[in-house]
C-alpha cells in the first residue's frame, strides 16, 4: 500500500508481543486484541482479501472486507473487565486528533439509554461530526421493540440480517419410542454441520437484533439502516486461540459492514460530510429480499417495517451514485437539540464549547434527516426537507409516495428541477389524518428520475384530537 495521507497524524504504538516496527501501511495504529472482537469486526470493515477462509471447515472460500485498500487504526477501548468512558472517551479523542475519516464502534449502552449528555456514545460522536468525521455504531442485541440504542442522530445506527449462506445439521432418531433412555448406542445421530446457500429467505432481519422506536426522541429513526450481522466470518485474534478465523453473530459484526460502505464514499467524494454520506446509504437501501419480497423478521418471519431495518438492506452497489442526498451541518444538531428542550447549560455538556444557539426547529422531525417520523400527528402537520444534487448537472425529479394508512400526503413542489452539480432545493411534506390507525403506520417517499430512486422511510403514529389518546 503506498504511505499513508499527511493528514494521518497518529503513530504505531508498541505493547506486549507487538514491536512497533510490526506496524505496516494497513494496520497504523495501536493493533492490541486478546479478546477477538476488535479483529474480527476490523477486518470486515477493512480486511484484505484471503483465500480458502474456513471456521472448522464451514463458510469456505475467498473473501475479505467492504473496503480492502482503507487503513485501519485501532485505539485501545474495551478490556476483558468490560468498556468504560473513561477509555472510550480517550480513544476518541486520540482518533479525532489523529485524523481518521471514519470511526468504527460495535458497542453502545444497555437498554433503556441515558440522555445525550449522559452518554459517552453520544457526546464523543458530536464533537467528531463537527470536525467531518462519520461515526457508525451497533443498535444493540436485545430484540426486544423499543430496545434500539446509540440513539443520536448523528449516529448512523445499524440493525443486524442474515446472508443468504447458513449452517445446517440434521437430527436423526433412530428409535422414536425410547429416544430418552441412556444406551452405549445413542439413539440419535447429529450430522456434521455444512454451509446451505439460499435455504431461506435473505435477508432476515436477526431476532436479537435491537428494534425500534426510539425511546429518546422519537422524531430520529432508529436504527438506520441493516447489514449482515449473522454468522458472519472474519478474522480472529491469535492471542486467543489457535485458530486465524471465527463465526459470530450480532449488530457488532453489521455495524463494520456499513464502515467499510462509507470508507469507500468517502475514498470517492473526500469532501462530503458524514450527513451526505449517511443518506447516500439510507436513500439507496432496499425494503425487499432476493425473491423480491418484503424483508422479513426472524424468528417468526412477520413482515418487517423501518424499526426492524431502518431504510432497508444496505445496498453497496447503489451508494456512489445516490443522485440526491440529506445533507445537514453541526449547527443543525445544536438546533436540533434545543427543539427537543435541551438551554444552553446542558447543550454546552454536549458541544463543549462556548459557543451559542438561540434558533431551534419548530419541531425535531424539521430536521433535515433522510426519514421522517411523526409520533404524535394530530389532524396535519407540515415537515420541510432540502435535498443537495451530486448527480449529473441538470436532473429532473418527480416524487412519488407510498401513502401511511389512515393518512393522506401531499408534496410540494412534486417536481425538482435541479440545474447544476451542488445545487439546493427545499421541498414540503404534509401530512393529513383521514382515519385512525392503531399504533404506528408506514410508507415512503421516493424521487425519481429514469430508473434512480432516493427514497425515505416514512413513520407516523396519529394521536386522537379529542382525546388525547394514542391509537
Amino acid at each position: 500500500m503506498p504511505p499513508c495521507a499527511s493528514r494521518w497524524r497518529g503513530q504505531c504504538q508498541a505493547g506486549e508481543a507487538f514491536n512497533a516496527s510490526s506496524c505496516n501501511r494497513k494496520v497504523i495504529g495501536l493493533p492490541r486484541d486478546t479478546n477477538g472482537h476488535g479483529s474480527h469486526t476490523a477486518s470486515i470493515a477493512a480486511g484484505q482479501y484471503v483465500m480458502d477462509m474456513n471456521f472448522k471447515g464451514l463458510a469456505a472460500g475467498g473473501a475479505r472486507g467492504d473496503a480492502p485498500m482503507a487503513r485501519i487504526a485501532l485505539p485501545k477501548t474495551c478490556w476483558d473487565s468490560g468498556c468504560y468512558d473513561v477509555d472510550l472517551l480517550a480513544a476518541f479523542d486520540d482518533a479525532i486528533k489523529d485524523g481518521v475519516d471514519i470511526i468504527s464502534l460495535s458497542l453502545g449502552p444497555d437498554a433503556p439509554q441515558g440522555d445525550y449528555f449522559n452518554d459517552a456514545i453520544s457526546m464523543m460522536p458530536f464533537h467528531a461530526a463537527n470536525r467531518g468525521i462519520l461515526v457508525v455504531s451497533s443498535v444493540g442485541n436485545e430484540g426486544n421493540q423499543g430496545s434500539a440504542t446509540n440513539l443520536a442522530a448523528w449516529l448512523i445506527t445499524v440493525a443486524a440480517s442474515s446472508t443468504d449462506r447458513d449452517f445446517i445439521s440434521s437430527i436423526n432418531l433412530v428409535d422414536e419410542t425410547n429416544y430418552t433412555v441412556m444406551h452405549l448406542i445413542p439413539t440419535a445421530h447429529i450430522s456434521p454441520a455444512k454451509t446451505v446457500i439460499g435455504s431461506q429467505p435473505a435477508p432476515r432481519v436477526a431476532s436479537f437484533s435491537s428494534k425500534g422506536p426510539n425511546a429518546l426522541t422519537p422524531a430520529i429513526l432508529k436504527p438506520y439502516v441493516t447489514a449482515p450481522g449473522l454468522n458472519i466470518l472474519a478474522a480472529w485474534s491469535p492471542a486467543t486461540g489457535n485458530m486465524d478465523f471465527n463465526v459470530l453473530s450480532g449488530t457488532s459484526m453489521a455495524c463494520p459492514h456499513v464502515t467499510g460502505i462509507a470508507a469507500l464514499i468517502k475514498s470517492v467524494y473526500p469532501s462530503w460530510s458524514p450527513s451526505a454520506i449517511k443518506s447516500a446509504i439510507m436513500t439507496t437501501a432496499t425494503i425487499l429480499d432476493k425473491k423480491w419480497k418484503h424483508i422479513p423478521v426472524d424468528p417468526t418471519g412477520r413482515r418487517g417495517n423501518p424499526f426492524d431495518y431502518g431504510a432497508g438492506f444496505v445496498n453497496p452497489t447503489k451508494v456512489l451514485n445516490p443522485g440526491l442526498v440529506y445533507d445537514s451541518q453541526p449547527l443543525d444538531y445544536k438546533k436540533f437539540l434545543r427543539s427537543i428542550g435541551y438551554k444552553e447549560k446542558s447543550l454546552h455538556l454536549i458541544t463543549r464549547d462556548n459557543s451559542t444557539c438561540n434558533q431551534n426547529f419548530s419541531a425535531a422531525s424539521n430536521l433535515n434527516y433522510p426519514s421522517i417520523t411523526l409520533s404524535d400527528l394530530r389532524d396535519s402537520c407540515s415537515v420541510a426537507r432540502s435535498v443537495t444534487n451530486v448527480g449529473q448537472g441538470i436532473s429532473t425529479y418527480r416524487v412519488f409516495v407510498s401513502l401511511p394508512a389512515g393518512v393522506k400526503i401531499t408534496v410540494s413542489p412534486r417536481i425538482l428541477l435541479l440545474k447544476e452539480y451542488g445545487q439546493k432545493m427545499s421541498f414540503t411534506v404534509n401530512f393529513k389524518v383521514t382515519a385512525l390507525a392503531k399504533g404506528y403506520v408506514f410508507g415512503w417517499l421516493a424521487w425519481k428520475k429514469g430508473k434512480l430512486r432516493v427514497t425515505s422511510p416514512l413513520v407516523v403514529r396519529v394521536v386522537s384530537s379529542r382525546s388525547g389518546l394514542m391509537r
